[in-house]
């Protein structure tokens, strides 16, 4: 099963055995015999700077920071050239070629999927549709491989940045050389427009500002069912919100802040600001009400 914290372990694993840092090992084990001399396991690290989105573009410089415990679970930093030799090296062991240091029966187990595991995760790797493919993210920058065994080609994409297109972007290159259908639409998932939302909500939030200000500013309890039902509906809804929409992507408000600052603090302003417009609402409507009985 994937588990960045797995590949913590791991790495403490491996420091352990071997009384060496895991960037020695790696340096010592894997890097240096493939040819690898740009790739490195390093907190603190050369790496160019890393933007973070604010609606559709990236223009959020964001500064990094690392923790050496991170490294193993996804902090090795590399460039296209050195995965392009790498994928080169896991695609000549798989097919049986000599030209490669890997054994084959090693890369043939990282293909493999485990059989109590229906997502098709082997080591590393993951297996659909006959294609072998690994990617991730973290807070400064995304990285996707493919490698499709069909044709003998494989993919890799590297970006300065987190929630990033480049599943779209790999995707549509893979469907190209295997001459398939590959869809045109922007893969920014739908957060993207969250600060959008957040000046609908501020415009309607002025609005009823400006007609609470009319009345006088009242605070007023109704007595009527419609009035208190909608109100608590507003309220589950903004619970349900902020505690809820992050984990449909699998985080929670802190790691949406964290990963996403732009979608992060716009949740957060989108549940305060609909709280207390589901709250002026309240005291408006409760208002009207009083003043309709005092003129009946």
């Amino acid at each position: 099963m994937y588990s960045n914290v797995n590949y913590r372990l791991l790495g403490l694993i491996i420091e352990s055995v071997t009384g060496k840092k895991f960037e020695e090992c790696l340096n010592t084990y894997i890097t240096k015999p493939m040819g690898l001399n740009e790739t490195s396991a390093n907190s603190n690290p050369n790496l160019i700077d890393s933007y973070q989105y604010f609606l559709y573009y990236p223009i959020l410089k964001f500064n990094k920071s690392f923790h050496s415990q991170e490294i193993p679970s996804g902090l090795i930093s590399s460039t296209a050239n050195d995965m392009s030799i790498y994928l080169r090296h896991l695609m000549n062991s798989y097919n049986n070629n000599s030209n490669t240091i890997l054994k084959t029966s090693i890369t043939k187990q990282l293909f493999t999927p485990n059989e109590n595991n229906r997502s098709g995760y082997g080591l590393g790797w993951r297996v659909f549709n006959d294609v072998f493919y690994h990617n991730g993210t973290n807070k400064s920058f995304e990285s996707s491989m493919y490698i499709l065994p069909s044709i003998n080609k494989a993919i890799v994409v590297l970006i300065n940045s987190n929630q990033a297109p480049s599943s779209g972007i790999i995707d549509g290159i893979a469907s190209i050389l295997l001459d398939q259908k590959y869809s045109t639409a922007s893969s920014f998932r739908y957060y993207r427009s969250l600060p959008f939302i957040t000046l609908i909500l501020l415009v309607i939030f002025f609005f009823q500002i400006r007609k609470w200000r009319k009345l006088s500013f009242p605070i007023n309890l109704s007595r009527k069912i419609v009035p208190n039902l909608l109100l608590i509906l507003g309220l589950v809804f903004v619970i349900f919100f902020s505690i809820f929409f992050p984990k449909l992507n699998g985080a929670n408000l802190k790691t949406a802040i964290q990963f996403d600052p732009s979608s992060g603090y716009s949740i957060i302003l989108i549940a305060l600001l609909l709280f207390l417009i589901f709250l002026l609402f309240y005291f408006n409507r409760s208002q009207k009400h009083l003043k309709h009985k005092e003129i009946l």
